[in-house]
């Protein structure tokens, strides 16, 4: 169709084949610049710091059998290297599993509870871990707890990109995402506290009895922090949800639910709130999108190979962030410390990569650019991983050091790789679809991590570094392409149609990314 109105962008911009987006056309009394800063205040007060603490837990959660390995672990359960491995990597495989299925429970049931009640039953699964005596045990229970995990893991990112446009996801989710390293830190610290406790139980079960309870206890007070949609959430006005819904729609995203079914389906009240007769027109056009024509639609979204280069990115900087956050231990341990010393070493790489995830996303959110920025990320990381797989080994300093080259370049990588994924998905929709893929591809690069540092392998885990460096080389060469023919696609439509308007909302639902005024995120 694009092809037809190459001549005439203005027909393309009047031709409004979505509801909403007459609906907020035309808001009265229209939305304003302060309404707008309000609204978004009060919900950056309330979602980011909260999910922040809520993906401390799963990530304490997730990776805690790193610091019980350092807790002889394997000792008291008998399990072997290959055991131990494999405990790591069916995490991975249950949310491989669940993780194409989780993200259309927020699109059944209300976020909050449903986010809550996941987290209340894998902080039970954590607790039970305390009660095996053999490795089959871990393997069951590890893999329900990843099941339930998932839930939070795969959709909060979607929550976040039906609250946030594109220029402020990212400063958004950096909140989200420093939760990592602060995870990372504080696992260490709260392991090195609990090898302390003086009792007749391992430290290890201490260390799972008192994780899960406090995810238990943190699961609770989702059902009345978090939001739901900007349409149903009760702790926001009937005006500030309408300004939240005008804030997607002119950043293209299209609710899957709107402030359209909140009025009883009452048609005549909507038409009443359409003051442009040409746009009424248009909403019904002669003949109309047949069910067919959708399902087409949709299959060539998925295919968008641009999306697909994206989640490939993802999986490369996915592949060490996985890893790093279970075998940080073991790896510390490889340099000589002892097992209490390792616990407290942890920590330092962590707090500098919180720090940067801080420093990158804000940078990354001004200049508009993801994937550009990671090129950068990839560089520092993978002279990090270099020094870890060609310093000797009786150098344990400099290859500390190392760490805090790697660290803290993967993790703050991540608020640019998913941004990557999320800001070039026009819609909903796709938002969602593209989080089930990205995650799903996530959790098979997981299941590989519990093979990459054996500890057979141990202090050099040569044939490890080497290959966490080939992949994030990989990612490297990949966010320089996709970056260079995203800017290429954006300049060839500036020239071709002119700039996008700023001043009136667009229809993106009948063409995505293909609108001659969608521009991609660098």
């Amino acid at each position: 169709m694009i092809e037809n109105i190459d001549n005439n962008v203005e027909e393309l911009i009047e031709r409004v084949k979505d509801d909403n987006v007459v609906t907020f056309r035309n808001l009265d009394p229209p939305v304003t610049p302060e309404e707008e800063r309000k609204v978004r205040r009060k919900m950056d007060l309330r979602l980011p710091p909260f999910v922040m603490l809520l993906y401390i837990v799963t990530w304490l959660d997730r990776s805690s059998l790193g610091n019980a390995a350092l807790m002889n672990i394997q000792e008291d359960l008998n399990m072997s290297s290959s055991q131990f491995s494999f405990a790591v990597s069916i995490f991975y495989i249950g949310t491989l599993v669940a993780d194409p299925f989780v993200n259309l429970g927020l699109h059944f049931f209300r976020p909050s509870l449903y986010i809550a009640s996941a987290m209340f039953i894998w902080g039970g699964i954590t607790m039970l871990m305390a009660t095996v005596s053999n490795p089959q045990g871990m393997f069951a229970l590890r893999f329900f707890l990843a099941v339930f995990e998932a839930v939070l893991i795969a959709g909060v990112p979607a929550l976040f990109s039906t609250w946030y446009p594109r220029n402020e996801w990212g400063s958004r989710i950096m909140v989200y995402l420093s939760a990592t390293p602060i995870a990372g830190a504080f696992g260490g610290w709260i392991a090195y506290g609990v090898a302390h406790i003086e009792s007749h139980l391992p430290p290890w079960k201490w260390l799972f009895i008192i994780e899960g309870l406090l995810t238990v206890v943190v699961a609770f007070s989702c059902v009345y922090v978090l939001p739901d949609r900007p349409h149903n959430t009760r702790w926001l006005k009937p005006r500030e949800r309408e300004v939240m819904e005008w804030r997607m729609l002119r950043d293209g995203n299209r609710p899957q639910e709107s402030m359209i079914e909140d009025i009883d389906n009452n048609v005549d009240e909507l038409i009443e709130r359409v003051k442009d007769d040409n746009i009424v027109a248009f909403r019904n056009l002669d003949p109309p999108v047949t069910p067919e024509e959708e399902k087409k639609e949709f299959l060539r979204s998925m295919a968008d190979w641009r999306m697909c280069v994206n989640i490939v990115i993802f999986m490369t900087q996915n592949f060490s962030t996985y890893t790093l956050s279970t075998f940080t231990p073991l790896i510390v341990r490889s340099f000589g410390y002892s097992q209490v010393r390792s616990q407290l070493m942890v920590a330092p790489p962590f707090c500098v990569a919180f720090v940067m995830v801080f420093v990158v996303a804000p940078i990354s959110d001004r200049l508009n650019r993801r994937a550009s920025i990671y090129v950068v990320n990839s560089v520092v990381a993978c002279a990090g991983y270099l020094m870890l797989a060609l310093i000797p080994v009786e150098n344990q300093s400099a290859r500390y050091g190392a760490l805090f080259l790697v660290i803290p370049a993967i993790l703050s990588g991540v608020v640019l790789t998913l941004g990557n994924i999320q800001d070039n998905c026009c819609g909903d929709l796709k938002k969602s679809c593209a989080v089930g893929l990205y995650q799903c591809a996530g959790s098979a690069m997981g299941i590989a991590t519990g093979y990459i540092l054996p500890t057979a392998d141990a202090p050099k885990y040569l044939r490890g570094f080497w290959t966490l460096f080939a992949m994030t080389a990989f990612g490297l060469v990949l966010s320089a392409f996709t970056s260079w023919s995203m800017d290429r696609e954006n300049k060839r439509r500036d020239k071709k149609y002119g700039k996008p308007p700023t001043d009136i909302i667009i229809d993106f639902s009948e063409l995505g990314e293909k609108h001659p005024f969608w521009r991609y995120t660098i």
